[in-house]
Order: structure tokens, then sequence, then C-alpha cells
């Protein structure tokens, strides 16, 4: 991906969320490193923390201010796209990491769209044996439905609006929020789990 649009994705991501806390540093020698020290065969661990634009309170709200909102199955992505800088020292520290997921649309439920496809950019992934993750909103899964209420993020390119709260999960006739998916996580959202 070319740096001009690089840049252009992030400053539609921006206003989506104010990220505080990422770093993890690629060594000279090689070898990944985070807050949890060098990696042993496993990626090592980021959580960042997010405070959210555009949350919403029920589901017809969050219907009002996506521009888009659809049911839709992860089909993949390419590998993520990383910002860094050098620390003085040799060292690269990661600035974000955001992944591009590709979306098959299963049906439009609120706005307009002709594509059968879209993009859906979410900050965190894997780079380079480190795995970085915004701790309220969980990596979307491979093969997974989801409800996403969506706002622009760049040229063909969506973000989901609140964060966690732009996400349903759908598991056969069942519907529900992020927190219910994934209890052991503490995940302001709506809190559903639909039938």
């Amino acid at each position: 991906m070319n740096m001009r649009l690089f840049w252009v994705l992030l400053i539609g991501l921006l206003p989506a969320l104010v990220l505080v806390g990422v770093r993890a540093i690629h060594t000279a020698d090689g070898v990944e490193q985070g807050p949890g020290g060098p990696a042993d065969g496993q990626p090592v661990s980021v959580t960042m923390h997010a405070s959210w634009v555009g949350m919403f309170g029920s589901l017809e709200e969050g219907a009002s201010k996506a521009t888009l909102v659809v049911r839709g199955r992860v089909l993949g992505a390419p590998p993520p796209v990383a910002e860094t800088m050098s620390d003085g020292a040799g060292r690269e520290l990661v600035k974000y990491v955001l992944t591009f997921h590709r979306i098959h649309i299963e049906e439009v439920l609120a706005g307009s769209l002709s594509e059968d496809e879209i993009v859906v950019a979410q900050t965190g992934g894997l780079h380079r044996g480190v795995l970085v993750e915004v701790d309220d909103d969980p990596l979307f899964d491979l093969g997974q439905e989801y409800i996403f209420f969506l706002m622009p993020g760049g040229t063909g390119v969506y973000t989901t609006l609140g964060g966690p709260v732009g996400r349903l999960v759908v598991n056969g006739g069942r519907v529900s929020s992020l927190s219910a998916a994934y209890p052991a996580r503490s995940i302001p959202d709506l809190g559903l789990v639909l039938t």
C-alpha cells in the first residue's frame, strides 16, 4: 500500500478513535519484543485502549447515525499495514497497525450499496510477530458473520461506528453484542442477546 493511500485511510480513521499506549519494538537482531519481553514462538500481545467517537445507545440510534448497516461475513484480509518510526537507538517502534478486512455482504439492512464485497478497516492485527489489539474491540474472526454499523473511513473503506458497539456477532439465529460473545472482556456496548 502506498504511503499516500495509507495517510488518507489513517486520517479517515483518526476521528473514529483516539489511541493511547501502543508500543512494540523490533530490535536490531530481529527479535520481536513488547511489554511482555522477547517472543518465544508465540506472538507478543500488545493491548491498546481507545476512546470511541460515535457511540450509540440503541439499535435505532445506531442505524440513524451509520451510513450503512449490513450483515456480512469476514472473508479474509491482506497482511496488516503498520506505520513505524525509529526510537533513535536502532529499534523500530510500531505507531499504528491497521487491518483491512474483506467482508462479503449477505444483506443490506440500512443505507445503499451495490457491491457484494466491501473493505472494513480495524485498528490492530498481527505485525512481525506482535499481535496488536484494542482491549474492547476484538479482532474480526475469519468466517464469522457480523452485523456492522458503518461509516466511511477513506476511499473505498469503511470503519465501524462507535468501535465495539458498532459490531454485533451473528451465530445461527442468535445476534449478540461483543460483550456477550466475549464475556471475559470488559466491552462497553449495548449488551444485546437476540434470538
